[in-house]
Formats: C-alpha cells, sequence, structure tokens
C-alpha cells in the first residue's frame, strides 16, 4: 500500500503536467494555423491526418516499445484513492 508520495515526486508530477499542457496548447495552435492555411480540400484532409498521427505518436510509441505483458499490466492498474488527512499540512 502507498502511504504517502514525496514532495519531489508531487513535484514532478505537476511539472509533467504542466510540461504537457503547455505541448498540447502549442500543438492545438500550431494545428489549427497549419490547417487554417490549406487550401483545398485534398490537403486539408491529408493535413488533418497528418495532425492526428503527430497527437497519437505518444500512444503509438508506447504500444511499438512497451513490452504486450506490461502493457497489460498497467491497463489493469485501479485508480489510487487520496486520504486528504491533515499530515502533510504539518
Amino acid at each position: 500500500n502507498i502511504e504517502a508520495i514525496s514532495n519531489s515526486r508531487v513535484l514532478a508530477i505537476v511539472l509533467t503536467v504542466i510540461i504537457r499542457v503547455i505541448v498540447s496548447v502549442f500543438l492545438l495552435i500550431a494545428g489549427v494555423q497549419w490547417l487554417g492555411n490549406t487550401t483545398s480540400i485534398q490537403e486539408l484532409v491529408l493535413n488533418a491526418v497528418g495532425l492526428g498521427a503527430i497527437l497519437d505518436i505518444d500512444g503509438i510509441m508506447f504500444a511499438a516499445m512497451m513490452p504486450k505483458h506490461l502493457q497489460i499490466k498497467i491497463q489493469d492498474l485501479e485508480a489510487l484513492r487520496v486520504d486528504y488527512s491533515g499530515k502533510r499540512n504539518r
């Protein structure tokens, strides 16, 4: 059982989430501008498929590089129950 998470791990998680949000917002803005500058329907469809592949690259890399038995174990993980006690605030 996990009883607590160290401050350094909480900081690492927060920084990772912030970086992921920044990258996602950047990709959203760049993708909208890129698709907005497309003149023909054929180019629009091709660019949309390319942008979709870029946004799915993390899932593709996970499926390609992670062994299948670990993929199954990760997918079967249950969410952690967090008990917000006053111990951390002292």
